[in-house]
């Protein structure tokens, strides 16, 4: 199989200079490949699992698509409904979930529950009274990479008898679902779990009580270093299946995760070390700085790994820098090669790693979780859309020659603040900073923002996450501190918002804690705040002997240091 590497994906590895490891998703992807399973099924109902990427980024693109979403706990119920994602698009799959979690979902507003115990059925009834029920049956997993039959499903008989009970429990049997197994390469894998399931919506038809939904799960594969069939060929089987078994076709839902994600997420790693077997002299380990607990956990998917040299290869081992003697990767039975050229420090390409690495991510010996960033293909005709916007009046805040040096998306461009409702100007004694030129409602955004990202600390930089940082020194850069602020920043979304009514030249404000760690100075607070804290921290760093000393000498002694 030929990999190839988006050349919009590798200029961005090519002009960023980010501490490694990180995942980089190409949301164009995303879409795309929900765009095609519509297109594949277009009378189904598609759910994404969101245990596959959660990543508010690939939340949002899929719900502006028209997507809806399975969910396994109140964790994800959450990472949805922050996003403005309804509770009526949202499935809760997981059958195993205690009693107070239903009641949690049931009050956000989820309506529809898997279940595949009897007890289960029974701690929906009493939390979730009226919810529509789906029972989840055995599939056998053969031809998949990874079979799911030790953990989950009821059989056929137990299901129809619990589904029958459901009813008199005060709750609507809806449907049944089954999962074939992760990464199914076999289209002939839904063939008996559609047929046994037919069975049971004719059962629970006789008794009365039809059933609506027919849940395929997801299981659909991606193409690592083999070829797998295309998502049309296992769409095709399961409407021939639902045709051949089912007098009055019922509704499809599926719920695909690996296939929605997986090809569009790219990890850049670095190569630490690199040693000989000391049984195989040419057979070299290599060891890189992301191993099976920084988000590698799939021993049986084989991602493509790519390296910038050419010429002759040989074999090797890939294995993580942990202490673990288990974050060994790839053994000599992958068949990995490496050309010979390959030394340390040099970066390499993991291939289609967007599904199942960060949500396996884990702090083993101190090492951070795995970062993710997303991008999209550069908007076409981008500087004659930037030349457009600043040749008006109500131009973009940000100028022509900084976004060139960006990276952004279409919809992220369209939200950026104009001149006409934020500016930039002169404070007297806190230097520069923002003003508001119109009127904002509590909860508006006010705009996106971008920026450089790279891991210095400096003048007009945020902080994305422990080890990344973004310098914007146009917009939210110069955000002046108050202990009462009027914005907060989604700093993952790239949004700012306001969390109070903003009236016309009012000063924009932030609380620098509520995004950094460490600041590149700590200062004194001269913000009017009644809460002022009077001298400003990171939230993770001491007051220096500055700080010490300002704070005992001031006449104020019921202060709080910011932190």
């Amino acid at each position: 199989m030929n990999i190839q590497i988006p050349q919009y994906i590798q200029n961005f590895f090519d002009n960023q200079e980010l501490k490694t490891p990180y995942l980089l998703i190409d949301l164009d992807t995303i879409k795309k490949n929900y765009t095609r399973l519509i297109s594949a099924m277009p009378d189904a109902r598609h759910y994404y699992a969101i245990k596959a990427n959660p990543h508010p980024n690939v939340l949002e693109t899929l719900f502006k698509s028209g997507g809806f979403f399975e969910v396994a706990s109140i964790g994800e119920v959450d990472m949805c409904l922050s996003i403005g994602i309804s509770a009526d698009r949202l499935l809760y799959g997981n059958p195993l979930k205690k009693e107070q979690e239903i009641l949690e979902a049931y009050n956000k507003g989820i309506r529809e529950f898997v279940f595949d115990e009897y007890s289960d059925l029974q701690k929906i009834s009493r939390v979730a009274a009226g919810s529509k029920v789906i029972c989840r049956i055995i599939a056998d997993g053969k031809g998949a990479v990874s079979p799911l039959t030790i953990k989950f499903g009821a059989s056929f008989e137990n299901a129809k008898q619990w589904l029958k009970k459901a009813p008199k429990l005060g709750l609507i049997p809806f449907g049944v679902s089954f999962h074939t197994g992760s990464q199914q390469l076999k289209a002939e894998a839904w063939e008996k779990p559609i047929r046994e399931a037919s069975k049971i919506f004719s059962a629970l038809e006789k008794e009365g009580f039809p059933l609506t939904v027919l849940d395929v799960g997801g299981g659909f594969p991606v193409s690592y270093r083999q070829d797998v069939p295309e998502i049309e060929t296992f769409t095709k089987k399961i409407l021939e299946y639902q045709a051949d078994y089912f007098t009055n076709p019922p509704l499809i839902y599926t719920e695909a995760g690996r296939y929605i994600s997986g090809n569009a997420g790219f990890i850049l790693s670095e190569i630490v070390q690199i040693s000989s077997d000391y049984k195989d002299s040419d057979l070299r380990w290599i060891y890189l700085d992301i191993g099976r607990y920084g988000g590698l956990v799939e021993e049986k998917i084989d991602y493509p790994i790519i390296s910038k040299h050419d010429g002759k290869t040989g074999p090797v081992v890939f294995s993580g820098q942990t202490c673990d003697s288990n974050d060994v990767i790839y053994r000599e039975k992958f068949n990995y090669q490496l050309p010979l050229k390959a030394q340390e420090g040099d970066q390499v390409i993991l291939a289609y790693t967007g599904a199942y690495t960060t949500t396996y991510s884990t702090t083993l010996n101190g090492f951070p979780l795995l970062n993710t960033l997303t991008t999209k293909k550069p908007i076409k005709e981008k500087e004659e859309i930037n030349d457009k916007s600043h040749s008006t009046k109500n131009r973009c805040i940000y100028p022509k020659d900084f976004l060139d040096e960006c990276k952004f998306t279409e919809d992220e461009y369209q939200k950026f603040p104009k001149t006409s409702a934020i500016k930039l100007t002169n404070l007297g004694e806190y230097g520069k900073g923002l003003i508001s030129m119109k009127s904002f409602k509590r909860g508006e955004l006010i705009g996106s923002f971008t920026g450089v990202i790279g891991s210095e600390i400096k003048l007009h930089t945020l902080q994305i996450s422990p080890s990344l940082h973004i310098h914007d020194p146009n917009f939210i850069g110069y955000l002046i501190h108050n202990c009462n602020p009027n914005t907060v920043l989604d700093m993952q979304g790239k949004r700012l918002y306001c969390i109070k009514d903003i009236k016309k030249s009012e000063q924009l404000t932030m609380d620098y804690a509520t995004t950094e760690d460490v600041l590149s100075r700590q200062f004194a607070c001269l913000c009017d705040a009644p809460n002022c804290r009077m001298w400003v921290t990171g939230r993770s760093e001491k007051v220096s002997e500055d700080g010490a000393f300002y704070l005992k000498n001031i006449n104020n002694t019921h202060f709080k240091i910011c932190s």
